[in-house]
Parts: C-alpha cells; sequence; structure tokens
C-alpha cells in the first residue's frame, strides 16, 4: 500500500500564535498576525511524533511547533 497517511496535529503541537486561531468561516487556522493561514490544501511540513499501525490501518500524530516545520505552499495555483 502506499499513498497520503492522515497525520493528527494537535493544537498543542502548533505554533502558539496559532493556538487560538480556528476560523469557522474559512475553515482554517490562522496566526495571531493573520500572515499564516492553513486550510484544506495548503503545504504543511511536519514532524511524525508517533504512529499506531491496526489490521493496514496506519494513523500518526504530529506536530508543526518546530524550527521549519509549518505551511511552505497555500495551496493556490500561481497564474502566468
Amino acid at each position: 500500500f502506499c499513498g497520503p497517511l492522515r497525520i493528527f496535529v494537535s493544537k498543542h503541537s502548533m505554533p502558539e500564535d496559532m493556538f487560538h486561531g480556528f476560523n469557522h468561516e474559512q475553515d482554517a487556522w490562522v496566526s495571531d498576525d493573520k500572515e499564516v493561514v492553513i486550510a484544506a490544501g495548503s503545504g504543511v511540513r511536519l514532524k511524525i511524533k508517533g504512529r499506531t499501525v491496526e489490521q493496514g490501518n496506519i494513523t500518526a500524530i504530529g506536530t508543526i511547533k518546530d524550527n521549519y516545520l509549518g505551511l511552505v505552499d497555500d495551496g493556490e495555483v500561481q497564474g502566468d
């Protein structure tokens, strides 16, 4: 089996400026200064902290709280 892996990131494993930043209107996590918006389709660099394997189902827990982790691509298509 090969393909995308669903990874759970707790709000406690996000930078402190995003801790209370879930915006229900945008359905996204937004930083306090509004510079970072993480929504469906965003590219995010994270570190896997743990994983479990049960009957062919793999789940993982991650963090974006360390240096060089977090949003790397907002998912918007760049025009010519």
